[in-house]
Order: C-alpha cells, then structure tokens, then sequence
C-alpha cells in the first residue's frame, strides 16, 4: 500500500487524525470514526469513513460503509465541494439515490469518468441533463454519450444535441461506437413501476420509431447515419388503451457486434473501493514542480506531448498540469482548453497578471478573471485587466475608481483600450489632482 499518511492528506483528513485511521491502528478507536460521531466537519467525516472502508477489520468496514449510505442528503450535499475527493463522489453517485445528492456530484470537476458515465447511465432526468450539458465532459470521455443513450429517462433530443456537439467537435461516432460496446437498454420494469402512457404521445414514437421526416432535414440524415431512422411498420400500430402497457424502451443503435469492445453496463457493476484520484496516468513532465524556471528543452518537450493530445485530453490536463502546462494551455486556440485553466482554480497571482496582459487571450478568459472577485482584490490584476483592450467595459470602468494616481496617468494616456476607459480614467485623474 502507498504511504498511508499521503493518502489521507490526499482526501483531506486533517494531520493529528491520520494516525488513528492507519490500518495498524486499534480498532477500538476506529468505532467512533466509523460511526461518524468524532467531533469534525461533515466533510472530514465523510472522508475518514470512507478511508475506513479499505480497513483490514471487516466490522469496522461494514459500519463505515453503513454510515456513508445513511448518512443524511442535507449533509452529504453541504459537505460535497470542489475539494471532494474523486472516489468519494463516486462513492455517493453508486450508493446515494437523492436527486440533490447526484445533482451536486454531477457539477464538481474533479469527478472521475466513471462517475459521470455511471450518472449518466442511472440517474433520473433533471441529473442527467446536467451531464449531457457538461461540454467539457463530454469531450474528455466521449462515451458518455453511449451510456446516456442506454438510460430510459434520457430524452431523445438530448441525446441529439449531445451527438451533434460531438460531431461538431470532431468526434467520429462511428468510430466511438467501434471503441466501446454498446450498452443495451435493462430490462423494462414491472408494469405497476412503469410510468403511465402520455396521452399526447404518438404511437411511431412510443415504439421507438422517428416520426416521418422530410428527407432533406439534417436530423433525419443523422438519425439514419444512427439506426434509428423511419421504419416501415407491417400494419399500421393499435390505439393505446389507458390500461395498456408501455412499449418496451427506444433499441439502441444498431452496431457491428464485431466492432464492439469491453464498455458494459455501469448498472450492472459494484462500486470499485480505491484511494486513486484519476482516470488516467499522465507523463510526470506535464504534473511535476519543475522548479523557478526549467530548461528550454524541458518546455520544448512539454509543448511537443500537449501537441499530441486531443482537445478533452488537453481540458483534463488543465485541471491537473504544473506551470508550464498551464501556461501553454491557457493560450491554447480552443477557449473550452483555456477556460479550463482558469476554472482550474490552482493559476497563482503572477500568472493571472501574465494571462489578462496578453491581448491575445480569449475574451471568456478575461470575464472569467472578471467575473473572480477573489482575483479582483489584488491590485496587480486590476491593473492588468483595465489596461487590456478585450477587458469588458462595465468591468475596466469599475476598476477605475480603485487605481492608484501613476496608474490612472497611464491609463488617461493609453489609447490602446477603450476610449470610455482612458476617458473616465483622465476624469477620474483630474477629480484626485482638485482633491
């Protein structure tokens, strides 16, 4: 096992506690632990029980366990946040039912793809827009879209607009669906649990046949290049009774089974009990320290391997990168890469003040930077902002007021930004001078 004293700083159990959860700890001290009654935050709670379900002593495993799935949604939703550990979100999306619950872990950042393939597979409708909306996810795993399409309560024009997004962006469905199997649909539940027919809806689509579409249309072109295109039904199909039981779910598209891979259904499996925080490995070159200023050839490096990847590659890269990654990223051309670098949250003053200077940078990197009011706080970034062109006009002349006099002469004399800045900044500059 890795040095277990990281290991619970990695989910943030705070330093006096991590010795009382080792796995050679006495048992007797893990109890209240495991039961969730030592007196700390609800996040630390949850993060030693959590820690306690690897430990060798069965009991105290099973009652950790216990106490994470009952413990209260209230408490599971305040306690979830950005500094959640990966594996603890996917703990609750595979044993928390609440719709809060799952909302909350759908929205943090840091959740693994597992998590989100498993919430788009299981969760109810309101959570799994929530992930189909997630553009970013939905780069960096493409297979979410085969698990939102093996989901009952996904709509199908979400599934449109999510495989309409992946097409714009460059991802070949056809070759997705050669990568992963195609999760089929479960089972339909019994016939008191299954929701009652609509009235409105009609009997083409209940069956899981399109309606008739003109054949220019481009949703009837891509609903075809799916398998789900116009079928031609033998007879035409029998009204509906208000008795009569639903039809069974929409087919998934068709594929070649000899194409298929190893995706299976999320619904099927068990929660996987680890202490890793990520999906994926990457290359010490893009995550380490490399110190003050490393060499040119270690950055002529780092842009050669950030070059290769694909652009959900590049986006979860930026969440996890050292300085130079970022650095890079944050002047990538696609603003999903560079919007990511800020929403990063781990971008330091100097390279703020280095990001809102360059006249370059996408104007989303700029209201993000905006829109801080952390980073707005520091001077430095203030003045960096009101003194870049693309810096958004309600936001430079509120910056204004603030600026000390030398910054205000330089401002009046810049005719590079607006000129509602330089002028509200030579007005503002003679308002001091009378004071």
């Amino acid at each position: 096992m890795e040095n277990f004293e990281e290991i619970a700083a990695s989910f943030g159990v705070p330093e006096p506690l991590r010795p009382a959860l080792a796995p050679d700890a006495p048992s007797r001290g893990k109890v209240p632990i495991a039961r969730a009654v030592l007196p700390a935050p609800p996040k630390v709670q949850i993060a030693m029980a959590y820690l306690l379900l690897g430990d060798p002593d069965p009991e105290i495993a099973e009652t950790a366990r216990r106490t994470l799935c009952e413990m209260p949604p209230r408490v599971v939703v305040d306690a979830i946040s950005g500094e959640s550990h990966p594996k603890v979100l996917e703990f609750f999306a595979y044993h928390q039912r609440d719709a809060k619950v799952l909302e909350k872990v759908a929205l943090q950042h840091q959740a693994n793809d597992r998590t989100l393939c498993y919430l788009a597979e299981t969760a109810p409708e309101r959570v799994v827009d929530i992930v189909a909306s997630n553009q970013e996810r939905l780069l960096i795993a493409p297979q979410i879209y085969l698990h939102l399409r093996a989901n009952p309560a996904t709509p199908r024009a979400t599934l449109y607009r999510v495989a309409t997004f992946q097409r714009m962006c460059g991802i070949d469905l056809a070759e997705l669906e050669a990568r992963y199997a195609t999760p089929s649909p479960p089972p339909a539940p019994p016939a008191e649990e299954r929701p009652a027919v609509e009235p409105a809806a009609p009997a083409a689509a209940s069956a899981g046949i399109v309606p008739d579409l003109d054949p220019d249309d481009p949703l009837s072109a891509l609903l075809e290049e799916f398998g789900m295109g116009r079928a031609e039904p033998s007879a035409p199909a029998p009204e509906p009774s208000p008795s009569a039981a639903p039809s069974a779910p929409r087919p998934a598209i068709a594929v070649d089974s000899a194409a298929l891979s190893n995706l299976s259904l999320l619904a099927q499996t068990e929660f996987d009990f680890g202490y890793g925080d990520d999906d994926e490995a990457w290359d010490q070159d893009l995550i380490a320290d490399h110190g003050e200023r490393p060499d040119d050839d270690v950055i002529q490096s780092i842009a050669t391997k950030i070059a290769q990847l694909t652009t959900g590659q590049k986006i979860k890269l930026a969440y996890v990168g050292n300085k130079e990654v970022r650095e890079l990223l944050v002047r990538d051309r696609n603003k999903m890469v560079a919007s990511a670098v800020v929403k990063s949250g781990r971008m330091t003053e100097p390279e703020v003040v280095r990001v809102v200077q360059n006249r370059s940078i996408h104007d989303e990197v700029l209201r993000m930077v905006a829109s801080n009011r952390e980073w707005l706080r520091r001077y430095p970034v203030k003045v960096a902002l009101v003194g870049n062109p693309k810096c958004p006009l309600p936001v430079a002349v509120g910056i204004i007021s603030s600026l000390q006099v030398r910054d205000l002469k330089l401002l009046a004399n810049n005719r590079n930004v607006s000129s509602v800045v330089f002028s509200a900044a030579g007005k503002m500059l003679k308002e001091r001078k009378q004071t």
